[in-house]
């Protein structure tokens, strides 16, 4: 009997000793080993009642329920997150272990009782991109803090479960059991590309997502959570753009740039001007579109006769990948050829626009999206759209050589400076918060849609909301043109 006892103690010091190291790295966001995987989450779970049961303490379910465990296989992926302990956090994308199940998705309701948080959790079910440390910062165009995540375990307290279009297919195993899902728990879809992109080339049909999505969250205005690939400082000027100003932080926009304020502003970026126009590209003729906008580059070039600076894969030349140098250099040229490699996609207009364009200084040159689209989106008088010139190269050409002697009539391309909100401008008008600063413009872009949504999850849209999309695929391709999703 003496000698069962010991085995027991032996084996309770042992398990003790194990589950407080494995809390302890699950804790500080340190990689679990491959092999040590299954064991982790095992000693992980079972530690965690053990220690609730003998301290006595009811402490809130971080975890998934022991049935929902079961009911999932672990697979290894890219991905681990790090928070940083400030009013900020990062995710830092090194190697995580992921859930995934394998039970197929219950019709009953969600058992979990809703808890009220603090401080907002959006899980992000799928891995992304791998080498981006992504900030968002806890300022009120952001929404004032969430914390971000992609540690799966955590599915439970999670106030929202964002799902990446590339990583997300209809096959039951890649989604979360329902049955243990809180019932005031939001899952969106979260989409940068166009519907042509989405659907030909990363083939994603969405069929099998009947009730299964409340929110979308993608480029088009009509998205649940706005994803516009812009600056995310730009949130509020953009909802009261696209009449959607009672989702703003303020019910009419202020004026940020008087007119005296505006002459000098110009005057600072017209002397960096010193060249015509640039071009960054990199599908040459992946993309439906990219033949398209090549020939037509070409053509500017031949029928125009106007020279004009590439970049990028298609042309062997590229920018620095440094963001301030990569807009110093950009911000030397007067007109930016933001051309789109899908057509006519409704609100689809690109980082090509937003940022290459407005942001850096430069007169955006549109095709891809319609006029009447970009119309309604862009600041007025901002930007030249191909159809102001028939499609015709040569017109357009000389309209650009009439532009780049005429720095009165150049200067009429940034008056939007002086309409009411705030668009920053490189190194002239940047937020009054650092953290709303463009530190690295290809990460700031996909922040834009998850400040929106901390908002909405601040506001308690997703308790004061039941919305149920039930079908995807027409939430999502059925308002586009064919043209724009068809091969």
């Amino acid at each position: 009997m003496r000698k069962l006892f010991a085995q027991i103690s032996v084996f309770l010091a042992v398990f003790a000793c194990m589950g407080f190291y494995f809390n302890w790295r699950y804790e500080n966001s340190f990689p679990i080993p491959n092999h040590a995987t299954l064991w982790y989450h095992k000693f992980h779970e079972a530690f965690q009642e053990f220690r609730n049961a003998t301290t006595k303490v009811m402490i809130p379910s971080t975890k998934a329920t022991p049935d929902f465990l079961q009911s999932t296989i672990l697979r290894n992926n890219e991905n681990n997150v790090n928070f940083s302990k400030s009013d900020s956090f990062r995710v830092q994308e090194t190697s995580r272990q992921v859930l995934t199940t394998a039970t197929a998705i219950s019709s009953k309701p969600a058992t979990t009782t809703p808890t009220t948080f603090k401080t907002p959790v959006i899980l992000l079910w799928n891995p992304t991109f791998p080498n981006h440390r992504w900030q968002l910062p806890n300022t009120d165009v952001c929404g004032n803090g969430c914390e971000l995540t992609n540690n799966i375990t955590r599915f439970n307290e999670s106030d929202a479960v964002v799902f990446w279009m590339e990583k997300t297919t209809s096959e039951v195993k890649n989604h979360p059991y329902m049955r243990y899902r809180r019932p005031d728990q939001a899952f969106a879809w979260w989409c940068g590309e166009s519907a042509w992109t989405t659907n030909n080339f990363h083939r994603r049909n969405l069929h099998g997502y009947e009730n299964f999505f409340n929110w979308s969250m993608h480029y088009r205005s009509d998205s649940d959570v706005i994803n516009a690939l812009m600056p995310h400082s730009a949130r509020d000027w953009f909802l009261h753009r696209v009449g959607r100003a009672n989702e703003s932080s303020y019910k009419e926009l202020k004026l940020v740039t008087s007119e005296k304020e505006f002459d000098v502003m110009f005057e600072k970026l017209l002397q960096t001007k010193k060249k015509g126009a640039a071009w960054v590209v990199s599908d040459c003729d992946l993309m439906k579109g990219a033949k398209a906008r090549m020939e037509f580059g070409k053509r500017i070039e031949t029928e125009g006769e106007y020279k004009f600076d590439m970049f990028g894969a298609c042309s062997k030349k590229y920018l620095p990948y440094d963001n301030d140098k990569f807009f110093e250099a950009l911000q030397e040229y007067k007109f930016y050829f933001a051309f789109e490699n899908t057509f006519n996609c409704k609100d689809y207009i690109t980082e090509k626009f937003w940022y290459n364009g407005l942001y850096a200084g430069l007169v955006p040159v549109v095709l891809g999206s319609s006029k009447d689209n970009v119309k309604r989106l862009a600041p007025p008088g901002s930007y030249l759209h191909v159809e102001d010139f028939n499609n015709d190269p040569k017109l357009l050409a000389e309209f650009l050589r009439y532009l780049e002697t005429n720095d009165t009539a150049y200067k009429e391309y940034f008056r939007w400076w002086t309409m009411p909100g705030f668009y920053p401008l490189f190194k002239i008008r940047e937020g009054e918060v650092e953290d709303d600063h463009v530190a690295i413009w290809h990460e700031d872009f996909q922040v834009m849609g998850f400040c929106h949504l901390c908002k909405k999850l601040q506001n308690g849209d997703h308790l004061h909301t039941h919305k149920v999309i039930p079908d995807f695929w027409q939430d999502f391709y059925g308002k586009e043109e064919p043209e724009c999703y068809q091969p």
